[in-house]
């Protein structure tokens, strides 16, 4: 009974053909708007113009429900009509309406979008003639039968009729008869209770606006955030002065998504310098973005949540040669350092935009005109979600044009604070114009990093990364570190540098890092000669591989030879100091640097040590019998019963082997 009373109401109404095809045309495009996260601007411009416009809303409404079922069956044709509508003929109209002020907002890159805007004015129109004849033709029929026919004329003036025509297709205007409805055309094409409705409706979603800005922007800001972050991020509140253009976060707590019980960054405020012109283009443009009182490391009061699967970890390179080892062969907790490193790999690889210069690559090759993009990567298209991004301009929907982080405290530098700034950082960092850069320095100078994420465009595919660190103790450091035993060294402190490149290889990101280990004022163990002091002592390592699962080369060469000459030192000492106890005097300098010469690898004898291990070392090192004995004539006070030379060595040799 409803819907015909409203057809009723159409028929025997004021409705002109205008009226009437503008209803269908506008009632199918609201239908074939795919969703509000794809067109936002074109839904609300679409229901203002339903407002506005004088088009009979009731037939809107139907229309637009019959267009929305019909709609999802007709998605595939709404893509490839928008595919061909973007791609080729329209191409050079659509992109500047895709990068205009508002009409960005429209949604018109995608191709459902467009496509279905295309099908939705084609079916409206087609609907609305339909709809228009069919309502002429029956007034004209009305018309006829007013004129012509008695039993028409009776019948209708009869009360009964009248009530029952009432009940069915609703009143209509009484006061004009059908010649009069047909003689209507186009009437007045503009609504004017619209114009006052949407401008009463602007006011109150203006001053709506002052009281909830805020925690609307909170709840998107914090949502975006928790997306980039892949773990809780929590914001107690956001606000933008567009009158100043500044955006300000209060309360901002970012959780670390590799271990959950602590936290990334917390600041008590943040703000930004937003360029309001870009908004307007969909576009986020934050320039001066300062970081105040932030903290690293803090404990959480209770564990954040995970935002997306968990990061995979990289496969490591196969060894290059047999002494490469990997993460898990040298450090203790290899799986937290592994997903750490899985995080950090993950925010390069976003800023530097490897991957997305490595699709667009691909799209390169597959099109060279460069028109599908994406799509021609996709195995399958994305109906809802595709776009024709090559109609967008050479710049990223969210730029950070410098971000500031002064006096950052962090756990591990109990006397030191963090210093952090970086440049140009985006969503789509290969449509950065500048050079990408992050650096962090401490307060004292002890510890720093630089990252330089590529030039204009992605430059010449040059990437680079320096760490140094100084003053670690080293016994904190070898309990990070898998040792056998007892640590080979105690004592002192450790500084690490390192000054490589990394590069895109397959879309992934492989570091090449020669790292300088340099241990100062550190007591090493050398078994069965006990312990020496080493003023320094240099370890090159080389990492290289994947950056959350590379492979690490150390030169044990070097160790060894440090360990060899240290070794040297103490058995120096000792021997001659038992020399000079078992046969009353020193063995002659020169000769003992001459054998211990022969042991050194690259001395004279290029001799090695046996297998004998420190008992052959001792054995070669102990003065031939007829040397003892040269040394003992020339004693004139050596007391008889002391014992032959060779007993002296022999029993030098056992008391050295028995010693620690």
């Amino acid at each position: 009974m409803f819907l015909t009373r409203k057809i009723g109401k159409i028929l025997r109404g004021n409705s002109t053909p205008f009226q009437l095809i503008m209803a269908c045309v506008l009632g199918t495009m609201l239908g074939f708007v795919p969703g509000f996260s794809q067109a936002p601007g074109l839904l609300i411009a679409l229901t203002f113009a339903l407002i506005v416009i004088n088009a009979n809303l009731v037939l809107a409404a139907l229309v637009g429900v019959v267009a929305k079922l019909v709609a999802l069956p007709l998605v595939p044709l709404a893509y490839y009509t928008g595919t061909f509508l973007l791609d080729e003929p329209a191409h050079g109209l659509f992109k500047t309406f895709v990068n205009s002020p508002v009409l960005a907002f429209f949604g018109l890159e995608y191709y459902t979008v467009t496509g279905g805007q295309f099908l939705g004015v084609v079916l409206g129109l087609l609907a609305g003639v339909l709809v228009s004849f069919g309502m002429t033709s029956f007034r004209k029929k009305m018309a006829v039968l007013e004129k012509s026919s008695e039993k028409f004329q009776t019948y209708s003036s009869k009360f009964w009729v009248r009530a029952l025509v009432w009940i069915i297709l609703g009143g209509g205007d009484s006061k004009e008869s059908w010649d009069d409805f047909l003689a209507k055309k186009v009437g007045n094409p503009i609504r004017l209770l619209g114009i006052v409705f949407i401008v009463l409706l602007g006011s109150l979603l203006y001053v709506l606006s002052m009281f909830f800005q805020g925690p609307i922007l909170t709840a998107t800001l914090q949502a975006e955030l928790e997306r980039i972050n892949g773990a809780t991020v929590e914001v107690k509140g956001a606000e933008v002065d567009f009158k100043a253009s500044r955006l300000t976060v209060t309360g901002l707590v970012v959780a670390d998504a590799t271990n959950l019980e602590y936290d990334l960054i917390r600041a008590e405020k943040l703000e930004a310098d937003i360029d309001t012109t870009d908004l307007l283009r969909k576009r986020v443009r934050l320039d001066k973005v300062h970081l105040v009182d932030a903290t690293h490391g803090e404990k959480r009061a209770y564990q954040a949540v995970l935002v997306g699967p968990r990061l995979k970890v990289s496969d490591p390179l196969p060894p290059v040669e047999p002494d490469d080892k990997t993460i898990e062969d040298y450090l203790v907790d290899s799986a937290e350092w592994k997903e750490k490193l899985a995080k950090l790999k993950e925010w390069v690889e976003q800023a530097s935009g490897i991957k997305d210069k490595v699709g667009d690559q691909i799209a390169q090759l597959s099109d060279p005109d460069g028109v599908k993009e994406e799509k021609a990567v996709l195995p399958k298209p994305d109906y809802f979600y595709d776009r024709a991004l090559h109609l967008l301009e050479e710049s990223p929907s969210f730029t950070v044009g410098e971000l500031l982080a002064e006096e950052v405290h962090v756990p591990f530098l109990e006397t030191e604070t963090l210093n952090i700034r970086c440049k140009n950082l985006s969503s789509q960092p290969h449509l950065v114009k500048e050079d990408k850069e992050v650096s962090i320095s401490s307060s004292k100078g002890t510890l720093g990093l630089s990252l330089f994420l590529g030039g204009p465009s992605g430059g010449d595919g040059r990437y680079e990364m320096a760490f140094f660190c100084k003053g670690m103790p080293v016994d904190e450091v070898l309990s990070e570190i898998k040792v056998g035993g007892n640590p080979p060294l105690q004592g002192g402190t450790i500084d690490i540098s390192t000054d490589g490149n990394w590069k895109s290889q397959e879309g992934e990101m492989f570091i090449n890092l020669p790292v300088t280990v340099l241990v100062k004022g550190t007591t090493v163990a050398i078994p069965k000669l006990g312990q020496t002091q080493l003023d320094s002592l240099i370890l090159p390592v080389n990492i290289f591989g994947p950056l959350d699962n590379p492979r690490i080369k150390v030169d044990t060469q070097a160790f060894s030879n440090f360990l060899l000459e240290a070794g040297k030192n103490v058995l120096k000492k000792k021997i001659s100091s038992e020399i000079q106890k078992q046969i009353g005097g020193n063995l002659p300098a020169n000769l003992l640097n001459e054998r211990l010469q022969d042991l050194i690898p690259g001395g004279a004898g290029e001799k090695s040590l046996d297998t004998k291990g420190i008992g052959g070392l001792l054995q070669r090192l102990l003065p031939h019998p007829s040397e003892t004995q040269k040394t003992k004539d020339d004693r004139t006070d050596q007391k008889d019963d002391e014992g032959k030379p060779e007993d002296a060595a022999k029993s030098l040799f056992k008391n050295l082997l028995n010693s620690p």
